[in-house]
């Protein structure tokens, strides 16, 4: 029986382990801007973080310069948009948060995450923060290949927030998921409820710490190729 070379064997292990080399890049978006309470988020904020920035994000691995994001509204009662809020109170040092501005019954709130084809996109989570009004929220969160399938669908409890602390009884989100390369994902959050106090202070819910990664796609090595191709010889030699 014939040995096949060492030299393919170590172009082929070479070739495979790098394949499976990537760098990832992770960023949390915290909602406080430096600017003041309820000014509109742009479309467009969070795209191609590179590093930290000082009240907005921080970064890890180089953060995710690769991810555009888009944020929308639709169906809420007042302005219909995200908007950055420093919240006051017990939370105050956290800084701010991304607030659903006009939230109420099936207004849906949403950010779609773009990775390009040279990355894929991981939704790692968030958290909803209270407001200080006593007030009886619950959402549906839904992650959505654009064009395609619903990949990941909850529903958090029926929680009521505290006028001690914004954060009381909000609950948290662990996504945790990762899409393919070249498919795009948008997070909506679905208002189920509304409360039936004051519709001034209903709409004050807000998300925040919002955490994402980006990996990007390997693409074979040169040394893979040459293995590839080398044992395609072998293979030839072999049916002769």
């Amino acid at each position: 029986m014939k040995r096949r070379p060492t030299s393919l064997i170590t172009f082929l292990i070479g070739g495979i382990v790098s394949l499976g080399v990537a760098h990832a890049g992770t960023t949390i978006l915290i909602g406080n801007n430096g600017s003041g309470t309820n000014l509109s988020i742009p479309d467009t904020f969070g795209d191609n973080i590179g590093g930290d920035i000082t009240g907005v994000a921080t970064t890890t691995g180089g953060g995710t310069p690769t991810v555009d994001l888009t944020w929308a509204a639709s169906g809420g009662t007042n302005a219909n948009t995200w908007q950055f809020h420093t919240w006051g109170g017990a939370d105050s040092a956290a800084g701010g948060a991304f607030q659903l501005d006009g939230s109420s019954t099936n207004s849906v709130f949403s950010i779609t995450f773009d990775a390009g084809t040279s990355h894929v996109f991981t939704l790692n989570g968030f958290n909803f923060v209270g407001d200080t009004n006593n007030d009886t929220y619950q959402y549906r969160v839904d992650l959505v290949q654009v064009g395609g399938a619903t990949v990941y669908t909850s529903t958090t409890p029926l929680w009521t927030t505290d006028t001690s602390a914004v954060q009381e009884g909000a609950p948290s989100v662990d996504v945790n998921f990762t899409g393919v390369a070249g498919a795009s994902y948008r997070l909506d959050l679905t208002r189920l409820n509304d409360d039936t106090g004051d519709a001034g202070s209903r709409v004050d819910i807000a998300i925040d710490n919002l955490s994402f990664s980006s990996t990007a796609v390997p693409e074979p090595s040169t040394s893979l190729l040459l293995g590839m191709a080398g044992l395609g010889l072998l293979v030839r030699r072999k049916r002769r």
